[in-house]
């Protein structure tokens, strides 16, 4: 609104033409006056309040603008001092290749179009999803996957460069392995009889009948005897026994019995209905196996299907995944004088024998092993109500069956070593079970294989292939960073009393970091110690399966006597994991020394 004044009665052209009247001058309230009074004196009350009035405003306005001037030169101080902090604070912006790999690699993930408040893993891996296919020798693919293929590559080129380490032996045996597993021709050429003294050595596979690695005796057979020999080459069918840490005293090492693994995923491929699909799959897969090694196809077909019946009433006495989640309730330890006692043997009118003590002591005297031990000997059992039931079981379904099914169980292991035929009917089997459609490229499988049971041998080539040292220190800085700000958090959790606050700190403090590698490795003399009893021939793939199998088997026996090691690193450097060891209090970190951004 604008705001004016106008004088009606006169303006200056009426003044001059001598127009004005004491009317007109009183309509507009002018006051007319010749005498000489002051300043002051000649103003109407009206317009003294008005000029006072007028003061004050000016007073006011001049007021207002310094408060105003003071307060804009507070506010330029204020974001000064804050720009300056800004900038020694500002976080400095990664242009590494790895950064930039990192961040594209994020980018080409994510689905922008998506609300991420509406769905954040569409938004975040979307189009990830929907640009990746799931190999067809896969049965999951993730970036994890995606990581490790990279890795395998990798090793590939270490394992198939015979000019260099040529002076490790652990590392030649590591090459050898993978020559021996790759040498297709060589296995084909061999066939199924490099698996025939392994039968023989079992007594036989009943299912073979009078074929070669058939010929098994029912008066010979011996349920002892033949389980101590498939714990030789690290097979635990009906007894799943085990040399590990005491739940209740982590720094030393007992026997465990607990129940075994099966020859299907788990108990409830046994029990339910809508799974019958899946163990026909499996009865033709053991059958067509055994008619390979010579077997009558009838009579395989019947024998596999008692193979199938024992294994079910063995699902049916184990305990559920659910069941088994209270630890505590599953620990029972006793001496093996006690374990006779609360699990009876079988007595000498049953069909099927069986001693503990004669098992126990039996596995412990294997090569390699030799340890003595008496009735005194603690165990844990981890299965109760499984062991009190086996034994019936295995009454009820008599000798041949249950040799059938054992010598099943470890060659149903080993059908993957075998000749091209035997990979042709566990690729048929894989289809029903996990719908892969194609085996993996046999250089992937040997790469694994290596790396399983020479994994710091291949480790000592790839750490000094692709290690990135600031990686490692980025990864420790970024450890230490977390435990600090966890110490800090413990001094603000009210529920949490002293003496806990106390040991919770000490436990963080202790957090020991294995990050990319044990140190000791990349020493030739201790490197070449871990495989000193590893014996390889590269042109003996079979063979030198069952020499690794027994090599594991012993070394887990033989730490029974031996404290618990929890310095001891079990994972190899080129294995895409992290986590976190409870009973060692370690946090684990791989692949940072390929990329430190690939996960």
């Amino acid at each position: 609104m604008d705001v004016g004044h106008e004088n009606k009665g006169y303006d200056k052209k009426d003044v001059e033409q001598g127009d004005l009247d004491l009317n007109t001058a009183r309509a507009n309230q002018v006051k007319l006056s010749f005498k000489k009074d002051g300043p002051i004196k000649r103003r109407t009350k009206c317009e003294k309040a008005l000029i006072f009035f007028l003061v004050i405003f000016i007073l006011v306005v001049i007021a207002l603008v310094v408060v105003v001037l003071v307060q804009k030169n507070k506010i330029d101080d204020d974001k000064s001092v804050k720009n300056d902090v800004t900038a020694t604070k500002e976080p400095e912006i990664c242009q590494t290749a790895d950064c930039a790999q990192a961040s594209a690699r994020l980018i080409a993930s994510m689905d922008l179009s998506v609300d991420p408040c509406e769905d954040f893993y569409e938004f975040s891996c979307g189009l990830w999803r929907k640009k990746t296919v799931i190999p067809e020798a896969s049965s999951f693919y993730g970036t994890l996957s995606e990581a490790y293929d990279d890795i395998q590559v990798t090793n590939k080129y270490l394992l198939e460069d015979m000019t260099s380490y040529q002076g490790i032996p652990a590392i030649t045996k590591a090459k050898d392995m993978y020559t021996s597993c790759v040498n297709v021709d060589r296995i084909e050429e061999k066939g199924s009889s490099v698996a025939i003294p392994l039968l023989e050595e079992l007594g036989g596979w009943p299912i073979l009948g009078t074929g070669p690695g058939g010929n098994w005796s029912e008066n010979e057979f011996s349920l002892s005897k033949l389980l101590i020999s498939l714990h030789q080459y690290n097979n635990f069918p009906v007894i799943g026994m085990f040399v590990g840490y005491d739940d209740r005293e982590s720094n030393k090492n007992i026997i465990h019995l607990d129940q075994p693994s099966l020859g299907l995923p788990g108990r409830l491929y046994y029990l339910q209905e809508n799974l019958s699909e899946m163990r026909e799959a499996y009865v033709t897969f053991a059958s067509s196996v055994a008619q390979l090694f010579g077997a009558d196809q009838t009579a395989s077909e019947r024998d596999v299907q008692d193979i199938l019946a024992l294994e079910t009433d063995i699902a049916n006495i184990s305990t559920s995944m659910e069941d088994r989640r209270d630890t505590t309730a599953l620990y029972n330890k006793m001496s093996i004088s006690e374990l006779r006692e609360n699990f009876t043997e079988p007595t000498s009118n049953d069909v099927i024998q069986f001693n503990w003590f004669e098992y126990l002591s039996g596995v412990f005297d294997l090569e390699n092993v030799k340890i003595a031990i008496n009735e005194s000997e603690p165990v844990v059992i981890y299965d109760v109500a499984y062991y009190r039931k086996l034994f019936s079981v295995l009454q009820k379904h008599g000798k041949r069956t249950l040799a059938n099914y054992i010598v099943w169980t470890i060659m149903q292991n080993r059908v993957g070593n075998l000749d091209s035929r035997f990979q042709d009917l566990k690729t048929e089997f894989s289809k029903v079970l996990s719908g892969t459609t194609t085996q993996e490229a046999r250089w992937k499988t040997c790469v694994s294989y290596t790396e399983t049971y020479f994994g710091m041998a291949l480790g000592h080539m790839f750490v000094n292939e692709t290690f990135d040292e600031t990686a490692r220190a980025e990864a420790l800085e970024m450890i230490g960073n977390i435990r600090g700000t966890f110490n800090d958090e413990l001094e603000n959790i009210a529920w949490m009393d002293d003496a806990t606050r106390t040991v919770a700190k000490e436990k963080a403090d202790a957090v020991k970091e294995w990050i990319g590698y044990p140190s000791d490795i990349l020493i030739p003399e201790k490197l070449n110690k871990l495989y000193e009893n590893a014996s390889i021939d590269g042109d003996e793939y079979f063979k030198n399966v069952l020499n690794n199998l027994k090599g594991v088997a012993a070394h887990s026996l033989r730490q029974l006597r031996k404290k618990f090691n929890k310095n001891e690193w079990t994972d190899p450097p080129s294995q895409v994991n992290a986590f976190y060891s409870a009973v060692r209090n370690t946090i684990s970190k791989y692949r940072f020394l390929y990329s430190k951004f690939s996960i």
